[in-house]
């Protein structure tokens, strides 16, 4: 397939994209769903948590549901990639991807280099995921799936070489120490009252130098990111807990309810009562 397409069944459970010439993610972002990202062409410098990754052709990630993360395109040029979505936890199949996938994950590294004579493979088992989900032909929830766990267990073996290779650093792009520092302080403490001139005077900077490096090193600001984790915990909380938006919005550390239901808006698309209505039935 020459062009890009984007294929879901939520009978099958999965979601696989394609796209030859993908730009810069406009933002940071989170999902529910296990991603798994291959870089067929270009450079990516990748954000994942609290750190920052050089991904080059070749290179694949797995990506945790909640975990904040973005990419930029080196020279903001084009790239080509595919991606997998799991977004459907209880189809029939998605127990036996889960310890695949856990192994493939690496908070440390997330990182997957594949070995040269594997890639053709690779993109192989995407397309051939792609082809069963635009079909539909006889049994083709089974083929989509074969496919996919093949392309686990393909990922998981060269995970098992990354790991044993060391600790990865050579894909590590780097994050200033203070803003590594902080962002996991604020991973921890995102429902405190907290402002620029306090989280200044914890990195040891003025409020505007932090400002600046805070953006340059993360391509975020430091309300938006602290805005992305409280939202982010408050969809957990909504799809695990009975809780009211108001008790929520107070736990996740929003000034009032109509913030909560503003900024929750404008990172989901849904007010809080819209997306716990969409976990029933659980969509992508």
């Amino acid at each position: 397939m020459d062009q890009g397409y984007r294929l879901e069944d939520a009978r099958v459970g999965l979601t696989v994209i394609y796209k030859p010439k993908a730009r810069t993610n406009p933002e940071r972002h989170f999902h529910g769903s296990w991603e798994v990202l291959y870089l067929a062409s270009g450079e990516r410098t990748f954000f994942h948590g609290a750190d920052t990754w050089r991904v080059s052709a070749g290179d694949a990630l797995v990506v945790r549901p909640q975990v904040l993360h973005r990419a930029l395109n080196k020279n903001d040029g084009d790239c080509s990639l595919y991606n997998l979505y799991f977004p459907v936890p209880d189809t029939p199949w998605y127990g036996r991807a889960l310890p695949l996938l856990e192994r493939c994950a690496s908070d440390s590294n997330p990182v997957i280099p594949v070995p040269e004579e594997f890639r053709y493979r690779i993109v192989r088992l995407f397309s051939d995921i792609g082809g069963e989900l635009g079909e539909r032909g006889r049994e083709y929830e089974s083929a989509a799936w074969g496919s996919a766990l093949l392309l686990l267990v393909d990922l998981t073996r060269f995970a098992a070489l990354r790991d044993e290779a060391g600790p990865g650093d050579h894909a590590r792009a780097g994050v200033r120490r203070e803003v590594a520092e902080l962002i996991s302080w604020l991973e921890e403490n995102y429902a405190e009252p907290v402002d620029l001139a306090s989280l200044s005077s914890r990195a040891g900077l003025s409020p505007a130098h932090l400002s600046r490096l805070f953006h340059r090193e993360t391509r975020y600001t430091l309300t938006e990111y602290l805005a992305a984790l409280r939202v982010r915990e408050a969809c957990r909380l909504l799809a695990e807990s009975g809780e009211d938006s108001g008790s929520i919005a107070e736990r996740c550390g929003f000034g009032s309810l109509s913030q909560f239901a503003r900024v929750f808006r404008g990172h989901t698309g849904q007010s809080p009562i819209q997306w716990r209505k969409s976990l029933r039935p659980p969509r992508y």
